[in-house]
């Protein structure tokens, strides 16, 4: 027997108010009380255009992404594969630029994005060097000149081999205009 709107909602924001949720959380995991108490699959992913900038606690890690980058899941499932224990960068090479230098930059924004907004904060850059050997755009003595041209995507810490890169809100962007191109060109 179906249960009426005003059920779902009492018996949400009861769940809600019972399990301490902090107040920057309540938003999210209100909608996602409303699907368990009314009885649908809280994991389903459905594609959608997200509003918030905030990644979230307990969804999938495209999802969280999606979140991020304020796209659509289906869009980034075009780009990275969920393999479980991390976002996989598997967009076709062709569709990276041929150039090496503006490679790393592409590989620079699409890996650290996927990374940070499953909760790491900084990203070495050898786990960029390594995606770009992958990618057969790797150009070792133009490496780092390639990542320090990105002052505006990125805030850098850190020395040789162990710099880290944290991606700024323009740097997010340009992410996100980055993947909704290479998605469109393969159109």
């Amino acid at each position: 027997m179906p249960v009426d709107v005003q059920t779902i909602l009492t018996e949400a924001l009861k769940a809600i108010e019972n399990a301490n949720v902090p107040t920057e959380l309540r938003v999210v995991a209100f909608g996602k009380a409303v699907d368990l108490v009314a009885g649908r699959d809280p994991h389903a992913t459905r594609p959608r255009v997200l509003p918030s900038g905030t990644p979230l606690v307990g969804e999938a890690p495209l999802s969280r992404l999606a979140t991020r980058l304020k796209l659509d899941v289906v869009v980034l499932a075009d780009v990275y594969h969920d393999s479980g224990t991390e976002l996989e960068l598997v967009v076709s090479p062709q569709k990276l630029s041929t150039a090496k230098s503006k490679a790393t930059k592409e590989i620079a924004l699409l890996v650290a994005a996927a990374r940070q907004s499953q909760g790491e904060e900084w990203s070495y850059t050898d786990v960029i060097r390594k995606t770009a050997e992958d990618y057969k755009r790797y150009d070792s003595p133009n490496f780092a000149s390639a990542l320090s041209e990105m002052k505006s995507e990125f805030n850098v810490r850190g020395s040789a081999r162990k710099r880290e890169l944290k991606l700024t809100r323009p740097g997010w962007e340009a992410a996100a205009a980055l993947v909704t191109g290479l998605v469109d060109s393969s159109s």
